[in-house]
């Protein structure tokens, strides 16, 4: 069944969108007739008596379709399948196109009735995702077929849906209120950022190296395990600043310029890869810097571009923006306290396919942020097993708190209206530094203005089942 044939109307209903959940749109299917080495064929037994299909509960989440079609109805799948490829197919004495479909039959047998099989089971499995209401995750998967010329066709097909939850716990959520709190030292300590993202670099008369001050240096680097005394160096950085005692520097760097005179050399040895021979290196001290804050006034804060006049205005908006980081903060982690009740108080199992689709596009999404850090991926030292491992149980936590709160809202018949949409797009606009137009038209040009709405939802569920707790600012 490709994907192309397989409408997913049904698997997106009720999903939930906060993530990359794909409900099987990134699974292409092509039945596989040879179940004998995956699945060992079932026993013909569970099809007697039957006739067209039935359905039966794997798991929570799964479930199987069993289907008895009568021969005739295979025949004329059959026929269609032979008119189709004699349309595409050349053979000798017949014009392209008007090749006989006994003749196609006869040539390509095995290709018309795989198409066939392909054709009929598609059929069946509409049919009953229509009549039963079916809501599938991703597509069926044929596990057994049975195929004798003459005889009714049978097959089994496992899928998945997302599986139906009498929630539990939506009323005797006992969340605890929040107090923020922003003391002038934490204005000041912003502030002070500022001052340090705007300082300069100046010399100084120093001679030798202490923690606090800025090294300039020219740093060399050794083949692993030579001796640098009588080695040349693999690579040599010159004019490198490095903040003594900064706790971005490897150790073996730090220890080396503690108490290192300019004009001084030094060498240390840094780990090797794989518990190979160590790295030698040596570090030349050229000169002491530090860093000069400029003056705290007026003039700095209107330098900052923040639109402020004076320090005050800059204080008092350092001040709100603290409050509103703190509150959200809070916020954040009532709503995580909401989402483990519900998760605890309903163990929903989540189809294995979509957990499955969310961990690797988890993986995906790791592997592209560390290769636009420069990692290559091919040798660097990480544990994929591992990793998948910890994507799949991040993805089922995060897919069954999505769906719980999917439920939670139909529970509490949460609508998203224009002013709420216009709501969201104001406030995640102005934590863009985009105008609420320019963030629409980005979503709309993406397809993702549903994706936004359900997120929307998910935030005016929470609002609802937090409203007992409060976040007040001290």
């Amino acid at each position: 069944m490709s994907s192309e044939d397989h409408d997913h109307e049904g698997a997106d209903a009720g999903a939930p969108h906060d993530h990359d959940h794909g409900h099987g749109h990134d699974h292409d299917h092509d039945h596989d007739h040879d179940h004998g080495h995956e699945h060992p064929p079932s026993d013909p037994a569970v099809y007697e008596g039957l006739e067209g299909y039935k359905l039966e509960e794997a798991s929570q989440s799964g479930r199987k379709l069993l289907a008895s079609v009568p021969w005739e109805r295979y025949l004329s799948h059959q026929g269609a399948a032979a008119k189709k490829l004699a349309k595409q197919v050349t053979v000798k004495g017949f014009r392209k196109g008007k090749v006989p479909p006994a003749r196609v039959l006869a040539l390509h047998g095995d290709e018309v009735r795989r198409q066939a099989q392909d054709e009929l089971i598609q059929a069946v499995w509409n049919e009953a995702r229509e009549a039963e209401s079916l809501r599938p995750v991703g597509n069926p998967e044929v596990i057994d077929l049975i195929f004798e010329e003459g005889e009714p066709v049978r097959f089994t097909a496992r899928f998945e849906i997302l599986p139906e939850v009498d929630l539990q716990g939506l009323d005797d959520i006992q969340l605890e209120d929040k107090v923020v709190k922003v003391t002038d030292e934490d204005v000041e300590e912003e502030i002070e950022k500022l001052r340090e993202a705007r300082a300069e670099v100046v010399d100084t008369d120093k001679q030798e190296a202490s923690p606090g001050d800025l090294a300039l240096v020219t740093m060399y680097r050794f083949a692993p395990g030579a001796d640098p005394a009588s080695s040349e160096p693999e690579d040599t950085r010159e004019d490198v600043l490095i903040e003594v005692g900064s706790e971005r520097n490897p150790p073996e760097i730090d220890k080396a310029l503690l108490g290192l005179g300019v004009g001084e050399m030094r060498t240390f040895q840094t780990p090797g890869e794989d518990e190979g021979p160590e790295v030698p290196g040596r570090v030349l001290l050229k000169a002491v810097k530090e860093r000069s804050l400029p003056e705290l006034t007026d003039e700095f804060v209107k330098g900052l571009g923040l639109g402020h006049e004076n320090l005050e205005a800059l204080r008092s908006d350092v001040r709100d923006r603290l409050i509103a980081s703190r509150k959200g903060r809070a916020l954040a982690e009532i709503d995580d306290a909401v989402v483990s009740h519900l998760v605890s108080r309903n163990p929903v199992e989540m189809p294995k396919a979509l957990v499955e689709h969310e961990a690797e596009a988890r993986i995906r999404r790791g592997m592209q942020n560390l290769a636009m850090q420069g990692v290559d991926l091919k040798n660097a030292n990480i544990d994929w097993a591992q990793e998948f491992q910890r994507a799949r149980q991040s993805a089922e936590h995060a897919l069954r708190a999505d769906y719980l709160l999917e439920l939670a809202a139909d529970a509490k018949s949460v609508e998203v209206g224009d002013e709420d949409l216009a709501h969201a797009l104001e406030e995640d606009a102005k934590r863009r530094g985009v105008t609420a137009q320019q963030l629409r038209a980005e979503i709309v040009k993406s397809n993702k203005m549903n994706e936004f709405r359900q997120s929307v939802r998910r935030r005016l569920t929470l609002d609802k089942l937090r409203s007992g707790a409060t976040v007040s600012v001290e």
